[in-house]
């Protein structure tokens, strides 16, 4: 997971030809009104004073594309409940799920006139899907109104709790970024959009947090049910699918300009605890740290491309910035009001799912 806080920065230009691209492909408009599209109008959403970043593990996008057959998508207290479990690492974070979660998540999803039959805690991930948290899920049976029936969520369990080690301390505040943003600064962008009659983010709906005793869980809306999935990570994502995600991405930080012009005033940040967190900042260490992270890494890249002949400029960067990378973390976090946003912080292939459909002609 990867966290950035800085400026993102664009233009007229950028709006325009975002719009551009999706005329004629029978898409939706970014999320903001069509006269800030315009050249020169859309300083109109742009001057301000207020700067944040987030983090968030998935975006949904939904479209159809007009030539292809495919649909996309930019996570009673008196009766004993039966508690079972499909994961091959029961004793592992897993265990952290108690009845208790599992009660507080399906009042949230289904009412409190839901009550719980069974749960059981079903892996799905596979190797290489997620790095720094485990993401597992739970299969609920629940009756409502005399009816048998049954859902599933998400739930991505933070491992890192080691507060001595500054990585493990340093993934533990992200994973609290991330809560936060589902939690509390979510809706609020999602009441920006319907407000001036536009539909909500294409992201999974949030139903509890639970960070407390060295237990980090949040429980998400599960979209494999619904077909659901994520684009190949070692493939490289195609012009159709890439416009789709930088639409939702565009909505976003349209949202976010609406959102910190209704306190133009104040510094939006400064409403949550986490979102200012960065690479750089975590703690009083943090840059020695980064600098010592990163430095194995560009060092096998370097010398890698001296056999791969023809990045010589690459070569020549690595060079000049393996032992400075906190450095050229701060570089690009260097704010500017009239670009920021609310971003992504880190959007790869894992973290963007998509939805494929039939549709009959």
């Amino acid at each position: 997971m990867f966290i950035r806080l800085g400026v993102f920065h664009t233009s007229s230009e950028y709006w325009s030809a975002i719009w551009k691209s999706m005329e004629g492909s029978g898409a939706e408009q970014i999320a903001f009104p069509s006269d800030l599209c315009a050249s020169g109008s859309i300083n109109k959403v742009l001057n301000g004073k207020h700067h944040c970043r987030y983090v968030l593990k998935t975006l949904l996008i939904d479209h159809r594309l007009p030539t292809w057959v495919e649909r996309f998508a930019v996570v009673p207290a008196d009766k004993a409940v039966v508690a079972t479990t499909e994961s091959t690492a029961l004793a592992g974070p897993q265990s952290n799920i108690t009845e208790a979660h599992v009660k507080r998540v399906l009042k949230a999803d289904k009412g409190s006139n839901a009550q719980l039959n069974s749960w059981s805690v079903k892996d799905f991930t596979q190797k290489g899907d997620n790095y720094a948290n485990v993401v597992t899920s739970v299969s609920v049976s629940y009756s409502i109104h005399g009816k048998d029936q049954s859902v599933s969520y998400v739930v991505k369990i933070n491992t890192k709790h080691n507060v001595d080690n500054e990585m493990d301390f340093f993934i533990a505040i992200l994973f609290k970024k991330e809560a936060e943003f589902y939690e509390e600064i979510m809706p609020l962008l999602n009441s920006e959009l319907t407000s001036v009659g536009l539909r909500e983010l294409r992201m999974p709906t949030w139903f509890h947090t639970h960070c407390e005793d060295g237990q980090d869980m949040i429980f998400l809306e599960n979209l494999r049910p619904q077909g659901y999935q994520m684009f190949d990570r070692r493939k490289v994502m195609d012009v159709p699918h890439a416009t789709l995600v930088l639409q939702e991405l565009a909505r976003m930080h349209a949202a976010s300009r609406l959102l910190q012009a209704r306190t133009p005033d104040e510094e939006f940040c400064d409403q949550f605890k986490y979102i200012k967190t960065t690479w750089t900042n975590f703690c009083d260490t943090a840059k020695e740290m980064v600098n010592n992270f990163f430095a194995s890494t560009i060092c096998n890249a370097e010398e890698m491309l001296h056999k791969v002949k023809g990045y010589e400029l690459a070569e020549q960067w690595m060079a000049k910035n393996k032992t400075d990378t906190a450095g050229v973390i701060e570089r690009h976090l260097i704010r500017d009001p009239k670009f920021d946003v609310i971003c992504h912080g880190d959007c790869w292939n894992n973290n963007v799912l998509f939805r494929f459909l039939k549709v009959v002609c």
